[in-house]
Order: C-alpha cells, then sequence, then structure tokens
C-alpha cells in the first residue's frame, strides 16, 4: 500500500462520523418498527422527522448498521361470504388425535417478500404435528390451495374418514373426495388461530 493511502485511509479513520447524528435516528426508527421497517419506511418516518435524506444514502447507512427487516408475515383471509361449503365443525376444537391421518389441518400465509406477495399453503398431521406437504405461490388460487392437500394425500394415502380442517380456505374441489367425510372451514377460532402459528413453525425453512 503507498504510503499516500494509508495516511488517507487513517485520516478518515480519525474524521468525525458525519453521519453519526443520522445514524441514531435510522437506528431509533427501526428499532420502534420492531425490525419490521426496510429502507423505504424508515426514510419516510425520517422525512416525517423533516430529516431530508437521500433514499439510496438511508440503504446505505442501513446495511452499514446491519439493520435487516424482518419478512413481514399476515394471515391470508379468502373468506368472502359464504364458501362452497362448510360442514360441521366435527373436531370441536379438539386438535389432539390419537393415531396418523386421522384429522389434517391446513392454513394459508401471505408473505412480502422484496414487495412481492408470496403466499404458503401447508398440510399438518394433528396426531404429531408434522407437515406432510406444502406449496408456495404468488396467487391464492383455489388450484393452489388444492395441491397441498393433493400432494399430501398422495404421499401419505390416508383412509376413507380423513377430517380437513381449514381456516377460511376454500378448497371445493376436495368438498366430494372419497376419503374427506368433511372439510370444515371456521371463520374464527382461537385455537385454530395457534395451531395455525405451529403449522408455519413446522414448515421447512
Amino acid at each position: 500500500m503507498a504510503r499516500s493511502t494509508f495516511f488517507e485511509h487513517q485520516r478518515r479513520l480519525n474524521e468525525p462520523d458525519k453521519y453519526a447524528h443520522l445514524k441514531k435516528l435510522i437506528t431509533k426508527i427501526f428499532n420502534n418498527s420492531n425490525a419490521t421497517y426496510g429502507y423505504r419506511r424508515v426514510w419516510r418516518a425520517l422525512r416525517n422527522e423533516n430529516e431530508i435524506v437521500n433514499k439510496k444514502l438511508v440503504r446505505k447507512l442501513m446495511r452499514q448498521l446491519g439493520l435487516v427487516s424482518k419478512i413481514r408475515r399476515k394471515k391470508y383471509t379468502s373468506y368472502r361470504g359464504t364458501t362452497s361449503h362448510i360442514a360441521d365443525n366435527v373436531l370441536d376444537r379438539n386438535f389432539e388425535q390419537s393415531a396418523p391421518n386421522k384429522a389434517w389441518v391446513s392454513d394459508v400465509t401471505e408473505f412480502r417478500v422484496a414487495g412481492t406477495k408470496v403466499y404458503l399453503s401447508p398440510i399438518m398431521d394433528l396426531f404429531d404435528r408434522t407437515i406432510l406437504a406444502h406449496t408456495l405461490s404468488s396467487s391464492p388460487s383455489t388450484k393452489f390451495t388444492s395441491r397441498s392437500l393433493s400432494d399430501a394425500i398422495a404421499l401419505f394415502s390416508p383412509g376413507e374418514g380423513l377430517i380437513v380442517h381449514t381456516d377460511q380456505v376454500r378448497l371445493p374441489s376436495f368438498s366430494g373426495h372419497p376419503i374427506c367425510t368433511d372439510l370444515v372451514s371456521v371463520r374464527e377460532d382461537v385455537h385454530c388461530e395457534s395451531t395455525a402459528q405451529e403449522i408455519h413453525a413446522g414448515v421447512p425453512a
């Protein structure tokens, strides 16, 4: 390394950080958002505090600070009135099963990755909380939600009388399936919500 380069580097290290105040603000905004804000939302929050800076600078400083936003996830709801088939809630909040392939649960969650919506639909066996199958899609179509169930049936060949418990998800193509005794659609169920969290916790990354 040339002497001039070395001394220039040392000079820069000894200079006060001109972005120190901005970095503190960025860190504060990021932490207050519970690490959910990306650089765009941090930039907008800065503008609300009359800190007018370049958006690219905010992104650069966040990278330097190691501030990476979490992937935001929200529950996807497809329910818009009456579904094509709603069976009685035969599980009656009984989310414990004594044998495999007696009762499965399905849930759809919407993720936002790099500004793009992604939908995840897993199938979980209530017997041991095993994830039997899952699908990813950029659109929450009926074909998408049915595919994970179709894959699980093909892989595990459950016998007749299988109960498939869904939370606000339409699976009309399976309402007449010979092995599905009930397709249960539950609009509001705290137990189902907690089970849905188990489902997504068990899906491989």
